[in-house]
C-alpha cells in the first residue's frame, strides 16, 4: 500500500507524534510505502535520529527556539497555522505535498479539514481516507464538564436541545467538513459520543505504550520523604491545574507534606501567570516548570509518587498510562476515559472533578496508607502491561487493507 500519514502539527515529541511514528515505522518494515505530511514541522522535535530514513514533507520549517523566543509558543503557533490553514494558498501548498499516487490517507488528530480538501485538488484525490481522532469534536468538548451522560460531561439540557433542535443542521455542517471513509478512536466513550450525537460509528484502537522503557519497582516512599505530586500536561485552561493547586495548600493544612510540580509545554501565557499567582503563597512547594526535556521529565516522573490529573473531558490521558508503567499510580477525576481500564480503589483513585477537596481528600489518604498506595501502584502497572504498540500498529495496518479493500465502505 501506499500510505500518507497526515497531522496539522508536528511540534512535541510525545503524543500524537509518537503515535505517528511508531505506525510509520511499523508500516515501512512491512512493505508499505509511507509519506508524512504535517502543516507544521518543528525541527527541534522532529529532526532526530528517530526519524531519519522516513519521508517528511511540511508546509512550515522551523526551530520553537528560532520562531518564537521567550514567548508561548504552541499558542501562537497553532493560532499562525490555523489561521494559515484557510488559506487557498496553504491548501494548495498541501496538495503539493501529496505524493502521485495514494492508496490511504490517514489523518492523525483533531479538524481535517485543511487535509482533506487540499487531497480534493491533488493527484491524490481518489485515495481512501481513514480518521484517527483522540480527542472528542470541538461542539461536544466544550459542552464538557457539567452532568454526566454515559461516562463523559455536558450540560444534559444544552446537549438534549442541541440534538432535537436541529440534527439536520449537525449532520449537514459534518457531511461539508469532515472526511468519508473509517473513524478510529481511543476509547469506548468517544465512540458513544460519535455513535449518539454524529450519528457516526468508530473502530476503537488503544494506544501502545514503550513499557520496556518504563518500567522499574515501585518505590516505597520513606516516613520522613515529602509525598512528591506530578502533574503533567499542555498548559491550557481545560487543564484545570488550579484545582490541584487548591488541592495541595488544604492537604498542607491538613499536616501532610505535599510537593507538586507541574509541567508541560505553556500553551497559554496568561493562564500560566495565573497558575504562578495562585500557588505564591505555597513558594517552593508548588513549582510551576513549564516544557521539560525528555530526559528530565524522566528523571522528575521517576521521583514522583503520585500524578494528579484533573483535565475536563480528558479522552485517554496517555501520560496516566505511562506513570503507571512506571510504577506511580494516579488520582484521576471522574471524567477520565482512563477508567476505562483503572479501576478506583484498585488501580487509580478518583476524586470529583472541579473539586479541589475531592482530590486533597486523595491526597491525604495516599500519604497517609503507604501499603494500599503500593498496591494501587502495583496493580496500575499490570494495567498498563496490556497496552502494546505492535498491537496498535498490526491493527491500524488491519484498518488500512480493510479500507482499501471497501469493508467499510
Amino acid at each position: 500500500m501506499k500510505l500518507v500519514l497526515a497531522n496539522r502539527l508536528l511540534d512535541r515529541p510525545g503524543g500524537e507524534q509518537k503515535q505517528l511514528l511508531k505506525l510509520a515505522r511499523h508500516l515501512v518494515s512491512r512493505g508499505h510505502e509511507v509519506t508524512i505530511v504535517t502543516s507544521y514541522l518543528d525541527r527541534d522535535a522532529c529532526y532526530s535520529s528517530e526519524w531519519s530514513g522516513l519521508d517528511v514533507r511540511a508546509v512550515h520549517h522551523g526551530r520553537r527556539r528560532d520562531i518564537l523566543p521567550g514567548t508561548s509558543f504552541v499558542s501562537k503557533l497553532q493560532a499562525r497555522v490555523r489561521a494559515e490553514s484557510l488559506q487557498a494558498s496553504d491548501a494548495k501548498a498541501w496538495s503539493h505535498l501529496l505524493p502521485e499516487e495514494v492508496d490511504i490517507i490517514n489523518w492523525h488528530g483533531a479538524n481535517p479539514q485543511t487535509g482533506y480538501l487540499s487531497s480534493r485538488r491533488s493527484t491524490a484525490s481518489s485515495a481512501r481516507w481513514v480518521w484517527m481522532c483522540n480527542d472528542l469534536p470541538g461542539p461536544v468538548y466544550e459542552l464538557a464538564a457539567q452532568s454526566r451522560v454515559r461516562g463523559s460531561w455536558v450540560r444534559a439540557e444544552t446537549y438534549a436541545r442541541w440534538l432535537t433542535a436541529s440534527p439536520r443542521a449537525v449532520e449537514a455542517v459534518l457531511r461539508a467538513q469532515l472526511p468519508p471513509g473509517p473513524l478510529t478512536v481511543l476509547d469506548e466513550t468517544n465512540r458513544w459520543w460519535w455513535r449518539h450525537v454524529f450519528r457516526r460509528d468508530a473502530i476503537v484502537v488503544p494506544w501502545g505504550l514503550d513499557f520496556d522503557g518504563l518500567e522499574r519497582a515501585v518505590r516505597r516512599r520513606s516516613p520522613d520523604e515529602p509525598l512528591r505530586l506530578l502533574a503533567a500536561g499542555i498548559m491550557s485552561p481545560f487543564r484545570r491545574f488550579e484545582d490541584t493547586i487548591a488541592a495541595v495548600r488544604i492537604a498542607r493544612a491538613r499536616g501532610i507534606d505535599a510537593r507538586l510540580t507541574i509541567v508541560g509545554a505553556p500553551a497559554d501565557a496568561e493562564y500560566v501567570a495565573r497558575l504562578r499567582r495562585e500557588a505564591a503563597d505555597l513558594g517552593d512547594f508548588v513549582r510551576i516548570e513549564g516544557f521539560l526535556p525528555s530526559a528530565e521529565y524522566e528523571t522528575l516522573r521517576a521521583s514522583s509518587h503520585l500524578l494528579v490529573l484533573t483535565t475536563r473531558g480528558q479522552t485517554w490521558g496517555q501520560v496516566t498510562t505511562e506513570c503507571a508503567a512506571a510504577g506511580i499510580p494516579s488520582i484521576v477525576n471522574e471524567t477520565a476515559t482512563t477508567l476505562e481500564l483503572f479501576q478506583d480503589g484498585r488501580s487509580c483513585y478518583v476524586a470529583r472533578f472541579g473539586d479541589p477537596t475531592s482530590i486533597a481528600d486523595r491526597i491525604v489518604t495516599a500519604a497517609s496508607d503507604e501499603d494500599t498506595r503500593i498496591r494501587i501502584a502495583r496493580a496500575a502497572q499490570s494495567v498498563a502491561r496490556m497496552l502494546s504498540w505492535p498491537r496498535y500498529c498490526e491493527t491500524m495496518e488491519e484498518v488500512f487493507v480493510r479500507t482499501l479493500a471497501g469493508v467499510y465502505d
